[in-house]
């Protein structure tokens, strides 16, 4: 089972690039795909569901392409998850959609309420700044 998703992953990557780009720069889906190795028709659907969560903010035009809409310490990696694949959740029981007649005495959800707020605390504690320096001390490295 994968907690992150390919297309999260191929999201948080050109993130990481639109940050890198600049405040207010334009990147296009072009430009990302070959940089990162994505199929450019997915990446167009990434991007226009990122658009849509109000993370990134697209252009129209022949220099059209996408730019960060908040800064790069701003947008956690949360955000990007919950955009791409909808709410976190380790167990359905954790939606809230109230489906389940065993919630209010379950000995599993009691067991799993800590892991599922450790993991929400961590996706939203890292940064695509984070990822940032960290790209930047691996570039380092090689």
């Amino acid at each position: 089972m994968e907690i992150i998703h390919r297309k999260t992953d191929y999201a948080l990557r050109c993130l990481v690039n639109l940050a890198e780009a600049g405040r207010g720069a334009v990147v296009s889906v072009h430009t990302l795909a070959q940089k990162e190795d994505v199929p450019e028709d997915l990446l167009q659907k990434i991007m226009q569901a990122l658009a849509a969560a109000g993370l990134v903010l697209p252009r129209r035009g022949r220099t059209g392409g996408f730019s960060l809409r908040k800064s790069p310490d701003q947008l956690n990696v949360l955000d990007v998850l919950e955009a791409l694949q909808g709410p976190f959740a380790i167990n359905r029981c954790f939606l809230g959609d109230g489906r389940c007649r065993h919630q209010p005495v379950c000995w599993l959800r009691n067991k799993l309420s800590a892991l599922q707020e450790e993991m929400v605390s961590f996706f939203q504690g890292v940064t695509i700044a984070d990822l940032i320096r960290e790209d930047t001390k691996l570039s380092e490295m090689l």
